[in-house]
């Protein structure tokens, strides 16, 4: 036992020398991905370490995190050690002014109960890391009690109010904001800033406009929490912008234009008018809608049509990702002409196939001529009509949809070569109505499955990953199951030699 505690201690040791004999960038770097309270805890080891501790130029302060630690330095006090929220702002501020680096690189703070005492604290602390020339910097004020998609009048006047100065900041190149508020809307003075998230913002307090006027180089923006935005970004246009991120309860209305963006990534419960237009080197879309927050839509003031999103503008994205909202509003497929002339290579569908969907996803594979992989997410769903107006657009019979359309689909006659569907028999598809046994002669998603197989002449491989089993299914019955919706499978004819069907389940 002795020497096996020797062994252990010797192993120890070891692996000690080893880490100390790197330099110092490189364990400044390693102690960057640390948080204070454990950066502080290497100041035992040895001077070295100490002197590590005080220098490192990445700062991580999370009052989330477990109390700072009881040790032998004088940056801590019985007040820090089991802090409250000054005592934690005591210590941030006497670990900043402990620092020795000459400059702060990133700086981010993560506190949970703000209160206006607070604010000489917050002030001090942004001072000295502007003065250190701080690039990167993260300021999390999360209030869970409020929900600031939907500021209220006095919810605007909550949250850390950012000072002045901090407009003026010409260092940094990257700004992350949470639950903060800004002063009146002057102008910003971002010369080096190329990345700026905020979330949780109530907008009212403030025009977008003026702050991405002082933002020359951006390219990355996200933008979370923002219950409106009504008209367009104007200074998109003059900006580098490369990726835009909007998540959101509502968008009113959202104008997009921005000629160098790549990537857009758009979440939202509800979205009506909208544009996006000149993206011509967009890479990448996702737009995730769901409708389902409000009531469901009827067109008392006005025909389907004002919700028709944009779809013209995504046309250049080779990777698009929709929700079933998205495709629920896409146009009626003619098979004639091109609504929309995707260039999309890899297409990503969250949604179910039900009536209300059937159309969208054909329409959109008949857009997409150049398609070589699809995925398909199976979710459980809803119609997000309710208007009698629309009874029209699905005056057909969905149990022989996919088996009557006799259009040839430039993109599976030529290029879709994988195929991926998760969550198949999932996504609403078994309810505790049906009879289980029945289930191979009524879902819509093998009769697309069997669609696929029969019209994809180039198609190499389709992947299918089966639902978990519904509670209300026996195991056995379960097995019985699968056992008969893969014998059906592999029995439907396949119009490509090479195509492989890939069934898997848990």
């Amino acid at each position: 036992m002795a020497g096996k505690g020797k062994r252990e201690r010797s192993e120890e040791k070891i692996e000690d020398v080893q880490l100390s004999s790197l330099p110092d960038c490189l364990l400044h770097r390693i102690l960057s991905f640390l948080d204070m309270k454990d950066v502080i805890r290497t100041s035992i080891l040895s001077k070295r370490w100490r002197d590590l501790s005080t220098s490192v130029p990445n700062l991580n302060f999370n009052k989330c995190s477990t109390s700072v630690p009881n040790l032998d330095f004088n940056i801590c006090s019985a007040e820090q050690r089991n802090p409250s929220e000054v005592g934690f702002l005591r210590f941030v501020e006497r670990a900043l002014f402990a620092n020795s680096a000459s400059k702060i690189h990133k700086f981010r703070l993560c506190f949970s109960r703000y209160d206006e005492k607070h604010d000489s604290h917050l002030d001090a602390c942004i001072r000295f890391v502007m003065n250190k020339g701080v690039r990167e910097l993260d300021l999390d004020f999360t209030v869970r009690e409020l929900d600031l998609d939907f500021p209220t009048v006095d919810d605007r006047s909550i949250g850390y109010k950012l000072p002045c100065l901090l407009l003026n900041c010409e260092t940094l190149t990257s700004l992350k904001l949470r639950s903060c508020r800004f002063t009146a809307p002057d102008i910003a003075r971002f010369t080096k800033l190329t990345a700026l998230s905020l979330s949780c913002i109530p907008f009212t307090t403030f025009y977008l406009d003026d702050l991405l006027q002082g933002c020359p180089l951006l390219e990355d923006l996200v933008l979370v929490g923002a219950r409106v935005i009504l008209g367009s970004m104007n200074s998109l246009p003059s900006l580098q912008l490369k990726r835009l991120t909007m998540k959101a309860t509502r968008y009113s209305s959202i104008v997009i234009e921005a000629p160098n963006l790549q990537i857009l990534k758009i979440s939202c419960g509800s979205l009506y008018k909208s544009s996006f237009k000149d993206m011509p080197f967009l890479k990448e879309a996702y737009l995730d809608l769901s409708y389902y927050s409000l009531a469901p839509i009827t067109f008392r003031m006005g025909p389907p049509s004002c919700l028709d999103l944009p779809f013209q503008g995504l046309c250049d994205a080779r990777v698009l990702r929709l929700s079933s909202a998205c495709i629920q509003v896409m146009p009626i497929p003619t098979f004639k002409d091109l609504h929309f002339n995707f260039k999309t290579k890899l297409l990503i569908l969250r949604t179910g196939v039900q009536k209300y969907e059937m159309l969208g996803i054909a329409n959109l594979l008949w857009s997409s001529p150049y398609l070589e992989n699809l995925i398909i997410d199976l979710v459980p769903s809803k119609c997000i009509y309710v208007d009698k107006d629309c009874e029209l657009k699905y005056d057909f019979d969905e149990r022989e949809y996919w088996e009557s359309l006799t259009a040839t689909f430039p993109c599976l006659l030529h290029h879709l070569k994988t195929i991926k569907i998760t969550g198949f028999m999932g996504g609403g598809s078994l309810d505790s109505s049906m009879e289980v046994t029945s289930f191979q002669e009524k879902d819509e998603q093998i009769k697309l499955v069997k669609f696929f197989l029969k019209n994809a002449m180039v198609l190499e491989k389709m992947i299918i990953h089966v639902s978990n089993r519904p509670k209300f299914v026996e195991g056995g019955q379960w097995l019985e199951i699968l056992l008969g919706v893969t014998k059906k499978l592999v029995a439907f004819p396949r119009a490509s030699s090479r195509a492989e069907v890939i069934f898997s389940y848990k």
